[in-house]
């Protein structure tokens, strides 16, 4: 499980590269990482919305986004959030995607 000094770089790192991009598409490959949702509303709720700021409560990753919408994201045993070029091809054992306004 990623210890809580490696959630707040994976915090900083994604703050300093991805706050103020626009999703533009969103996807969840498996329903299991959703909670009281289904993947259509996911993909709904979040395209479009901006990403204003990423805080962190314990080990649990707050995505702020605009119209007072959070995204929470906890890593689990392994979990990883980085981020690609639109050109490289997606990981095994993804489980969410995101495409945002710069082609990442």
């Amino acid at each position: 499980m990623p210890e809580l000094p490696e959630v707040e770089t994976i915090r900083r790192d994604l703050t300093r590269t991805i706050v103020g991009h626009t999703i533009t598409v969103a996807g969840a490959y498996d329903d299991m990482v959703l909670v009281n949702t289904d993947p259509d509303d996911f993909a709904q709720r979040l395209t479009g919305r901006i990403i204003n700021d990423i805080a962190r409560r314990g080990k649990v990753l707050i995505f702020r986004l605009s119209g007072d919408i959070c995204l929470l994201v906890h890593l689990r045993m392994t979990g990883r959030l980085y981020t690609i070029s639109d050109q490289e091809a997606v990981p095994e054992h993804t489980r969410a995607a995101f495409s945002l306004d710069d082609g990442r």
